[in-house]
This record gives C-alpha cells, structure tokens and sequence, in this order.
C-alpha cells in the first residue's frame, strides 16, 4: 500500500500539476481573468524557494504551510465535486442544505489542518543540514476539537436523515461514498500514518483533479460528439484525451 501511494502521489501529482497549467496557460481568456495565478503567483513561488535554498531553516516551515494546504484543497475541492455528483443526479439542495453542508466541510478542514500540524513532527535533511519540524500544536488539543465538530454534526446529521426519510430520496451514492471516505481518512489520521498525509492526500486529490478536468476536456474539445457517454476503454484509447493527459 506504502509503494501504491508514493508511486501514485508522483505519477498523478505531476500529471495534475501539467494538466493545470494546460487549463490556465492554454487559453488566453483564463490567463486574463487568472492574472495573478498565471504572473504574480509563479514570482512569488520563485521568491520563497530561493529564500529556502538561502535559508534553509525556512523549509520546516514550508513543510507545515504544504501539509495544512493539502487537507484544505483536498477537503474543499471533494466538497465540489460532491456538489457536481448532487447537481448531475438532479437532486435538489435548499440554501439551509448547503450551509449546513459548507459548516460542516469548514470543521473537517479545521481538524485535518490542526492533526496535519502535530503529526508532522520529524526531521528534514536539505543541503548541508537536518531541521527538525516541530508540531504547531500540542496533542491533547485534537479530542476538544472532534467533540465540538461531533457536537456540531451530529444535529447535522439528523437534519438530513429525517429530511431524507420525509421526501424518500437519498443523494447520489458517489457524494455519500467520497463523503464516507474522506470523513474517515481525516478522522483516522494520526502519528502511526505519516505517510497517508504525505502521500495519501496528493494520491487522492490528484486523481480526483484529472478525473474532473478530462471529462471538462472532453465537452470543451468535443472529442466523443455523440450525446451517449463512450465507454472506458473508448475513452482511454482515445489520442486526444491521451494527448492531453
């Protein structure tokens, strides 16, 4: 599992990384209207790494910022493209649902930054020396926080059930399943599984990212024009979607 995860977080990280910059580089329209993630930000990247190779007691540091980012991006986009799931199976959210749904979303980010900050205690070698990481947190800060997210959830929960159970419908098993998994890697995420955080988090959010910009590909370049979804195996073979994956 260990070499299924780093292999993965390298070959889809990067192929997520080169699909993004296809999406924003490729059309002037989205480099207009992104101007400062197609300019400013890549200076200001350029910026922090030379700082960190000048300084490398920077890079402990960096190594904290990049570990709360990835549960916040990885979170906030699954809770996007839950809404895409709920939106495509045309099941309806009132303006409560989805308030509750982001309330909800914010406490998992909260919890996974704060466990991604104690957990990622460990050392670093990079040029000529080794720079521990020192947690952010202190460990008994993570049982308060799960009991008022649990305090929190738990009405949320039964919000939905019975409204569910009253309109006897349910939403998409895609958005209750991804919903399940990522409650469950956020929640189960401790110091005995470093490298869930490390690599588990990019493996995931990588091959969710791919999977929703080859399918926005495919109605953008109209590579399949029959209304009918094509096959898997169709899909794969296709050179235009291979070409830009």
């Amino acid at each position: 599992m260990a070499f299924i995860l780093l292999a993965g977080s390298y070959l889809f990280t990067y192929s997520h990384h080169a699909a993004t910059w296809v999406r924003l580089y490729g059309s002037e329209k989205s480099r207009r209207k992104y101007w400062y993630c197609s300019y400013l930000l890549p200076v200001i990247l350029c910026a922090v790494l030379l700082a960190a190779v000048c300084n490398p007691k920077l890079v402990p540091c960096l190594v904290q910022i990049t570990m709360a980012w990835n549960f916040q991006h990885w979170i906030a986009q699954s809770y996007g493209i839950g809404l895409i799931y709920i939106s495509r199976a045309k099941f309806s959210l009132s303006n409560l649902d989805r308030k509750l749904l982001w309330i909800s979303c914010q406490l998992l980010i909260v919890i996974g930054i704060v466990k991604s900050e104690i957990f990622s205690k460990t050392e670093l070698t990079f040029v000529n020396g080794t720079f521990p990481v020192v947690p952010l947190f202190p460990n008994w800060l993570i049982a308060p926080f799960e009991l008022v997210a649990f305090a929190i959830w738990t009405p949320i929960c039964i919000y939905f059930v019975c409204k569910w159970i009253k309109l006897k419908t349910m939403p998409p098993l895609a958005a209750i399943v991804m919903t399940i998994t990522i409650v469950r890697i956020v929640l189960n995420s401790s110091s005995s599984c470093v490298n869930l955080l490390v690599y588990g988090l990019p493996f995931f959010h990588s091959l969710q990212y791919l999977v929703v910009s080859s399918r926005f590909n495919i109605s953008e370049h109209n590579i399949f024009p029959s209304r009918e979804f094509p096959s898997l195996s169709k899909m794969i073979s296709s050179p235009k979607l291979i070409q830009y994956l």
